[in-house]
């Protein structure tokens, strides 16, 4: 069953500790058949937060906007930790060992080519009502961003979720190899990173720590925790500074919640915000970022 989806604009706040975006592929325009298109698949880490951004410019987003639909599958250099065998993408001869299928309609059914091991064993939906969404499976979470004014479609992912520190085999740099189509209504339209039936070349290199904003990764030494971590009610903050001011922003850079005390700020209250994954951004007595910490909201 299909269900409209509440646009709303990407927004990164100014002190975002998102690098620069950088072109992985494009993709001839107009090669989709039928449904929806995409042209350019771009990405970008986030040192602080350990995350990962995909951005696909879709020319025809705003007539799929209803159900737009995503698959990320990645091929990792050393395998998986898990021991989890590689698959072929059911549109590519490429082997991958992850892949997270996400969907915008909430009634959808994975196409019934995918037979090989997926993202957890889970598929991953968008909430019903939500115009940006935080899509869980355990403790990892996909952030959701539909922009139709800007024809794109954002996705964040937990860098962890998609590469761990010991698939990252003892190195810090790793070249992912990628796969990855578009589509709308639970169908895939167009193969972004190949010609569909073909192998993909599609790949970014991932250097942990190596991105990001230089001035925040310096001050990311002071130890600054947040527990329990995920959460329902009460957060509590652990900071080596004394902090009087907080906000909380999703993942997209919208503030949902600001936070100050005449006193040292040691706990917020979360139950107001709803369930997905938020950044808390400490803030100096003149407004400066000082760090940034993530968690989840249950």
């Amino acid at each position: 069953m299909k269900r409209t989806i509440i646009t709303s604009t990407l927004i990164m706040m100014a002190f975002s500790s998102f690098g620069q975006w950088t072109t992985i592929t494009t993709d001839s325009s107009s090669d989709a058949p039928t449904g929806m298109e995409g042209s350019i698949l771009e990405w970008q880490y986030d040192a602080v937060n350990d995350d990962i951004q995909f951005r696909i410019t879709c020319p025809n987003l705003a007539t799929y906007a209803n159900s737009p639909s995503a698959d990320f599958s990645f091929a990792l250099p050393n395998g998986t930790d898990s021991g989890t065998p590689s698959g072929t993408h059911w549109s590519s001869t490429t082997p991958v060992n992850k892949t997270a299928e996400i969907y915008t309609d909430a009634g959808g059914t994975p196409p019934a080519q995918y037979t090989y091991a997926t993202w957890g064993g889970l598929y991953i939906y968008e909430p019903a009502g939500l115009p940006t969404a935080d899509l869980c499976v355990g403790t990892s979470c996909v952030g959701l961003n539909v922009d139709v004014a800007n024809n794109q479609m954002t996705y964040t992912f937990d860098r962890s979720g998609i590469i761990t520190d010991t698939e990252m085999g003892g190195s810090n740099t790793a070249v992912i190899g990628l796969v990855m189509n578009v589509g709308n209504n639970v169908s895939w339209s167009d193969a972004i990173t190949h010609n569909s039936g073909g192998a993909s070349t599609a790949t970014f290199t991932l250097t942990l720590n190596g991105g990001g904003n230089a001035a925040i990764n310096e001050l990311a030494n002071d130890a600054m925790t947040v527990y329990p971590n995920p959460a329902s009610t009460i957060i509590q903050l652990q900071n080596n500074k004394t902090i009087h001011n907080a906000s909380i922003v999703s993942l997209t850079g919208e503030e949902v919640l600001s936070v100050s005390s005449n006193q040292a700020l040691t706990s917020i209250n979360i139950e107001s915000l709803e369930k997905g994954m938020y950044i808390i951004n400490y803030i100096d007595e003149d407004k400066a970022l000082i760090q940034q910490v993530r968690f989840i909201k249950l």
